[in-house]
């Protein structure tokens, strides 16, 4: 048992790699990807594997030396039992500070009359199931839930959708123009020299690790799912469920 003990304390012990190891991690990442620059560098539970930031969104985890780079996610087993999502723990203050920088006016924003909680939806204009979820906004509102959109053009900022998410946001009307776009299927592009936020919505949905669209969050930087009919929606947030219709 003590032997095991020492295995398992081994393990877990930090990669504490040197400024001069970090140097040349930087140096072979950005000889062999050209335009990828590592913003950040993290240590990890696993010894010589670090996370490393590249361009300031996207998160790898690689070899102190750079030679060797992997994406996907890393979980650590508990002694006790279960196991712990590493870069969800890691995200949960990105998201949280992220939500908490953000600014009403940039957002488009349902309101509750009677708020019980609220949430935070990177939304795209083409997702289906964006569609389905916007189509529940009045009974969102009607059981307390205020519903912030925050623009995430699945395609990037140089789509299609991308240029129809900025004209939404740089209408007078954000709302009605936004309902227009989801589901009557409105196409448009951003009149003159209008000042959108859809590009740094996008940035920070690739910080929080969003994916793929609706994703949904709470004030607490918490992701609860892409798509929640009202009950399931409810059942999230520690809400009582909608009445029966």
């Amino acid at each position: 048992m003590r032997y095991l003990m020492i295995s398992l304390m081994l393990l877990a012990s930090l990669a504490h790699a040197t400024d001069d190891q970090y140097a040349q991690l930087r140096s072979n990442v950005a000889k062999a990807f050209p335009g990828m620059k590592v913003t950040s560098v993290t240590e990890t539970p696993m010894e010589n594997i670090v996370q490393v930031e590249i361009n300031g969104i996207e998160r790898l985890y690689s070899s102190l030396d750079g030679l060797y780079l992997m994406s996907g996610e890393m979980f650590a087993v508990r002694p006790q039992g279960g196991v712990v999502n590493l870069a969800e723990q890691q995200l949960s203050g990105v998201r949280k500070a992220g939500i908490k920088a953000l600014k009403p006016a940039d957002m488009i924003t349902y309101a509750a009359k009677e708020q019980k909680s609220e949430v935070f939806v990177f939304t795209d204009t083409s997702c289906g199931y964006c569609r389905r979820l916007h189509q529940h906004i009045a009974e969102y509102n009607d059981m307390g839930i205020t519903v912030h959109y925050l623009a995430f053009p699945r395609g990037g900022m140089n789509s299609p959708v991308a240029n129809t998410m900025r004209a939404v946001w740089c209408e007078k009307d954000r709302k009605s123009a936004l309902t227009e776009a989801k589901l009557n299927g409105v196409e448009a592009s951003p009149a003159g020299a209008c000042k959108d936020p859809v590009a740094a919505q996008y940035n920070l949905g690739v910080k929080f690790g969003v994916r793929g669209t609706p994703s949904i969050y709470t004030q607490s930087g918490e992701n609860i799912g892409g798509y929640l009919n009202p009950a399931d929606m409810a059942e999230a947030l520690h809400l009582s469920p909608p009445p029966s219709k």
